[in-house]
């Protein structure tokens, strides 16, 4: 009997270790399902963190077609101007050239005004020449 007791006692001690091992098992599945549930809500932080990000590059991708949209009116309006520039310097230049026609033209006057002025000096020496010539006659 007492071989039977000792088995028991093994037994029984084995049962208690058993017990003990599947104790500590519980807590440990314990710790590991309390380790899950941060790291599942550590997740969900960095989801709704990527989320924002993901909103944020939305909205930078919106404010860079914006600012495109923008550019591409910008380049319009300085083509236009450059036209504009171009036309006002097409103008200048055709000033430029009709003052030179103008001033060529007042110099053709100025000579003709010249040349009418030593005409008549011309025709006032002739004039002169003759009255001495009819004076020359009528004294003789």
């Amino acid at each position: 009997m007492e071989v039977i007791l000792a088995v028991l006692e093994v037994i029984f001690e084995v049962l208690a270790v058993i017990l003990a091992v599947l104790d500590a098992t519980l807590v440990f599945n314990k710790l590991i399902d309390e380790v899950l549930a941060l790291i599942l809500a550590v997740l969900e932080v960095i989801l709704e963190v990527l989320e924002v990000i993901l909103e944020v590059l939305d909205a930078t991708f919106v404010f860079n077609k914006l600012i495109d949209e923008m550019l591409e009116v910008i380049l319009a309006v300085l083509e236009v101007i450059f036209d504009v520039l171009e036309v006002i310097l097409a103008v200048l230049d055709a000033t430029f050239i009709f003052n030179k026609l103008i001033e060529d033209v007042l110099e053709v006057i100025l000579a003709v005004l010249d040349a009418t002025f030593v005409f008549n000096k011309l025709i006032e020496v002739v004039l002169e020449v003759i009255l001495f010539v009819a004076d020359v006659i009528l004294v003789s």
